[in-house]
């Protein structure tokens, strides 16, 4: 007997491709062909895709229990377990904060854990180890609202060294300005202390107890932390209908709100070691090679591969967020390669898209809407959900301003295809033009900061550029460090194609690339590319300068990796399919992470299960790729509603957008 698995191309893949697919369980039915040409054994409706039954057309079998059970491994069933799993959370926490309450944060030193290296995580608690730098700026901040940073510490000596460690914490070194410091100490009987700083409005005062006297914190201060709202978060069908896709969305959104928003779940610190990092990503790493499949193209570059290619990347650097592990300048530096390479993507894709298709008037109009709608749609309501800035999102931003500089580049006249080439070669210079001026503008705007500024902080605009505190440092930062990745992508997919069409490589079939010997020395020089960019992270020594000159050579590496994935026949006609499922959904799983995944806004870890990290760890992450997965599946399902095939419709509902964003701008200040 033989036992056949058919695979649907729009299941097991969250709708992969702009498509609605349920996920790993969307199996469809049909007929699996026997060898020897005997008679196809028809599809058992019960397992919905598993097709059981002899090499010469013999009879059936019913399906076994790990039949019927493996037929329940998928998305839709991974959903309802995930929606249990916060119910159940839900009514934890909240049994919880009403016996303890809702600070978590009472038994700083005496319950919590040791992590590796004897660092002290308290229990369901984050510390923060403020700087000089750190403690300053946020007195500052509290001054510049005309607050009175006033503190006073009475108590025994114990109190006392508290006392002398905070002003400690305040005082400047001595070869910066104390004109504006005083710090005055009765150290006869060290009785009492005084510390006064009017840049920061602050006065802090040490009084010495009198004996006998008790320090307490008054009943109802603490029985008032006790009380905080619980939003549930219910259940649902099959998401059909805008009005109950929304709803979903909505409840979806609830439960961000109560995991970074409120103290109802507790979080914690990162914690970052060699193999906190490493075995994450070696465990990754063997799923995404057990999970392999025959790809259904042939192509360089082609549909799975890039899937594979983003699911691997955000795998990596999700577990670099989680562990902290930015500390660290080589990882540091492979990181940025990694995000860098998205962009890449992005360039060779839509690119790649518009060159083969011609697309131009209302269909690039509709394509280029239904990308940006793809990029925000989450990301803007996290900004009204969760009271972020957009730029808080900075991968989201990034995406959007260089689809839009892709669009822009092909969109200007002369529109250049396959087809437009094929009938005027002239339209090869023409490309080479766009490229030159688009390369110029952004080296333009790179070497004048005051230009860039000017640029990005103009109204109405300024508000998708600056952070809470209306700066442009981080917007200038991220922009310069990938400003020519999506410019490479874009040229790297144009000699691609070219070279494709002057037949300088075969890949319609399942073969090498080119010729052995020529194989051999192609290899070579990618993996000489690959070790070059891994030398120079572990020899270079500043960050600054590692990033800069990261923007020069990005390039290098990227192509390097495309080349060894794809000269060999077998490598380039096989793909992951547990790394492409993930890059299906990559977009919302890098969102989703700053408030159900991670915590504080990224800077902590979302604590559901206190007392056991690794169990923890695991059900966090799988509920946040369960909710990253249904947040795709929504977006898919109102995409066509918010912009239509039909261009005329899709500028009436951008308008009414803009008419009710009004409000919102005329209150940030954008007019």
């Amino acid at each position: 007997m033989e036992l056949r698995e058919l695979r649907g191309n729009g299941g097991g893949g969250g709708g992969g491709g702009g498509g609605g697919g349920t996920g790993a369980g969307g199996a469809t039915t049909g007929r699996a062909a026997s060898g020897g040409g005997s008679t196809p054994s028809p599809v058992s409706p019960e397992l919905g895709g598993i097709c059981i039954g002899g090499s010469g057309g013999g009879g059936q079998r019913l399906p076994t229990k790990a039949d019927v059970f493996m037929e329940q491994l998928n998305a839709t069933n991974a959903k309802k377990v995930a929606l249990l799993l916060v119910l159940g959370f839900i009514l934890y926490h909240g049994l919880l904060n009403w016996n303890y309450g809702s600070d978590s944060c009472q038994w700083l030193l005496s319950k919590g854990r040791f992590k590796g290296d004897n660092e002290w995580q308290p229990y369901g608690c984050m510390v923060h180890k403020y700087s000089l730098t750190d403690t300053r700026r946020c007195l500052r901040y509290l001054a510049f609202f005309d607050n009175k940073n006033n503190f006073v510490f009475i108590g025994d000596a114990s109190v006392r060294l508290l006392y002398d460690r905070f002003v400690e914490q305040l005082r400047l070194p001595k070869d910066q300005d104390q004109e504006q410091a005083q710090d005055t100490d009765d150290n006869n009987a060290s009785r009492s202390a005084r510390f006064e700083d009017q840049k920061l409005h602050m006065l802090a005062q040490y009084i010495q107890a009198e004996e006998g006297q008790t320090l307490y914190v008054p009943l109802q201060q603490q029985e008032q932390q006790q009380y905080q709202s619980q939003d549930g978060v219910r259940g649902g069908g099959g998401a059909s209908t805008p009005m109950v896709s929304l709803s979903l969305l909505g409840l979806i959104l609830a439960y961000f709100y109560l995991c970074d928003r409120t103290n109802f779940f507790m979080k914690e610190n990162k914690y970052y070691s060699e193999f906190s990092f490493w075995i994450p990503v070696g465990y990754v790493f063997a799923l995404g090679l057990f999970f392999t499949e025959d790809s259904r193209f042939t192509k360089v570059l082609n549909r799975d591969q890039t899937d594979e290619l983003r699911g691997w990347i955000l795998l990596v650097v999700l577990i670099y967020y989680m562990t902290g592990a930015q500390r660290i300048l080589p990882i540091h530096m492979h990181i940025k390669l990694l995000i860098s390479g998205y962009f890449f993507l992005t360039g060779y894709t839509h690119f790649s898209h518009l060159w083969q298709t011609g697309s131009n008037g209302g269909s690039l109009f509709v394509r280029f809407f239904q990308a940006m709608f793809r990029a925000n749609f989450l990301s803007v309501l996290l900004c009204f959900c969760m009271n972020r800035p957009y730029q808080f999102y900075y991968f989201v931003p990034l995406l959007s301003f260089w689809l839009c500089v892709v669009y822009l580049v092909l969109a200007l006249p002369p529109r250049i295809s396959a087809a437009s080439v094929d009938a005027n070669p002239l339209h090869y210079l023409y490309l080479v033009c766009k490229f030159i001026g688009c390369l110029g503008g952004i080296t333009v705007l790179f070497m004048s900061e005051v230009f860039f500024e000017r640029i990005f902080v103009t109204r109405p605009w300024k508000a998708l550029f600056v952070t809470t505190d209306d700066d442009l440092h981080e917007w200038w930062h991220q922009w310069k460090l990938d400003r020519y990745t999506v410019v490479f992508g874009m040229i790297y997919a144009a000699c691609f194609h070219i070279a494709q069409k002057y037949s300088v490589f075969d890949d319609n079939n399942h073969g090498n690339l080119f010729a052995r010997r020529t194989s051999i020395s192609v290899t070579l020089l990618a993996l000489l590319g690959v070790g070059v960019y891994t030398a120079f992270s572990f020899l270079c020594r500043n960050v600054q300068n590692c990033e800069e000159i990261h923007s020069y050579i990005l390039f290098i590496p990227i192509v390097g990796y495309v080349v060894l994935r794809n000269i060999s026949g077998i490598l380039r006609t096989r793909y992951s399919a547990f790394f492409a499922w993930f890059g299906r959904i990559s977009l919302e799983l890098f969102v989703c992470q700053y408030h159900i995944w991670l915590a504080a806004d990224r800077h902590g870890v979302l604590v559901l299960l206190p007392g056991f990290p690794t169990l923890n760890m695991i059900i966090t992450s799988f509920i946040f790729v369960c909710a990253s997965h249904e947040v795709h599946r929504l977006t898919q399902i109102l995409l066509p509603y918010a912009v239509p095939s039909d261009w005329r419709l899709v500028m009436r509902n951008f308008v009414i957008f803009l008419i009710v964003l009004i409000p919102v701008a005329r209150s940030d200040g954008m007019f």
